[in-house]
C-alpha cells in the first residue's frame, strides 16, 4: 500500500476584500487554502468590523 500524496500546490493568487489582501493557494487535489498568517490577518481585519 503506497503511503498518502501531500497536496501540493499548483497555484497561488491574491484576494482583496476592501483594504485587505489574502493569498489563497490552490491545491492539486482542487482544494483551497489560506496560508495561516493571511488567515490571522483576516481574523484582525474581520474583528476590526465588528463595531461598524
Amino acid at each position: 500500500m503506497e503511503p498518502e500524496k501531500i497536496p501540493q500546490a499548483i497555484a497561488e493568487s491574491e484576494i482583496e476584500i476592501g483594504d485587505l489582501k489574502i493569498r489563497v493557494m490552490v491545491l492539486d487535489n482542487g482544494q483551497r487554502v489560506v496560508p495561516e498568517e493571511d488567515f490571522e490577518k483576516f481574523n484582525v481585519w474581520l474583528m476590526g468590523r465588528g463595531d461598524g
